[in-house]
């Protein structure tokens, strides 16, 4: 190949960087959001700190529907997991966690009680802001894989090795 070549090749990639990217965010985003979940069903924030402890009642009626008590993982029907979404923003070059049930969310973040709730208990303590996002390792994790699918875009555009 010449350095023509091999130029041409690497000013296509370039060019591409933009789509390339937001290809890249959007499935690291997807990652992020799953992470997520997974820390939530472990009773732990994006802080590494655990979520909490479930109150009394909060734990019997836990119990009845045969839950795990040991700790907070804010999943009693699966509903507001099931709400949470992670998206690439392309003008930051960021990944946000978010949920689709904002009342709930915010419930959940500041506290605060509930007409109706999953389990018939009617308050909830703040749970912090640290309960949508990922941890540090996670992040490190989430970094490094999106700079090998950028090196694997690369090497398909330029066929360096």
């Amino acid at each position: 190949m010449t350095i023509a070549e091999a130029y041409r090749r690497v000013e296509n990639f370039l060019n591409d960087i933009e789509p390339i990217k937001s290809d890249i965010g959007s499935q690291l985003a997807i990652d992020a959001k799953d992470i997520n979940i997974e820390q939530l069903s472990k009773g732990v924030r994006s802080d590494n700190e655990k979520i909490g402890d479930y109150s009394p009642i909060h734990k019997k009626h836990r119990q009845e529907k045969g839950l795990q008590t040991d700790f907070v993982d804010l999943n009693f029907t699966g509903y507001w997991h099931s709400t949470i979404f992670g998206t690439y923003d392309t003008n930051d070059n960021k990944i946000f966690i978010d949920s689709t049930d904002k009342q709930r969310t915010d419930k959940l973040i500041f506290g605060g009680t509930s007409e109706t709730s999953e389990c018939g208990c009617f308050s909830n303590p703040p749970y912090g802001e640290e309960i949508l996002g990922v941890n540090a390792d996670e992040h490190d994790t989430l970094r490094h894989k999106g700079y090998l699918l950028l090196l694997e875009k690369f090497r398909e555009y330029t066929g360096f090795e």
